[in-house]
């Protein structure tokens, strides 16, 4: 994990996966409890989806100013995420900031039959299933 400057884009956060390591990045300039979040968002990515599209490529221009943004395609093989798959994102960084600030949080807290939704239904049994790996 590291800190990166994504001023003039709308990225926060960056989840780069390979063959041998995830790497994550996050906002530079922005409060330790923000960046925090986009640590865990990018989490949810890691233990929820899988790498199989390609990155923005103003994106990639202001992260590989020297490469081209072909080449950086070829190398990550990345991926923009669907709206579901960045809420599921949000669901799974908001839980464990719930249950980290929470400290008497019990497990019967966190399970589907607590949840308020269909939708969020499904996505805790994603992040259930991811977990128990």
């Amino acid at each position: 994990m590291a800190p990166l400057p994504f001023a003039g884009t709308s990225t926060c956060g960056l989840w780069l996966g390979t063959a041998s390591a995830d790497f994550i990045f996050y906002e530079a300039h922005t409060s330790s409890a923000h960046q925090d979040h986009i640590i865990l968002h990018e989490l949810g990515h890691v233990l929820c989806h899988e790498h199989d599209g390609s990155l923005d490529e103003d994106l990639l221009r202001t992260l590989f100013p020297a490469l081209s943004p072909a080449l950086v395609h070829q190398a990550l093989g990345r991926t923009r995420y669907s709206a579901v798959e960045e809420q599921e994102a949000e669901v799974f960084a908001y839980l464990v900031q719930e249950r980290v600030w929470r400290t008497r949080a019990t497990p019967a807290e966190l399970t589907v039959e607590g949840s308020a939704n269909a939708h969020t239904h499904e996505v805790l049994r994603k992040i259930a299933r991811q977990l128990e790996r």
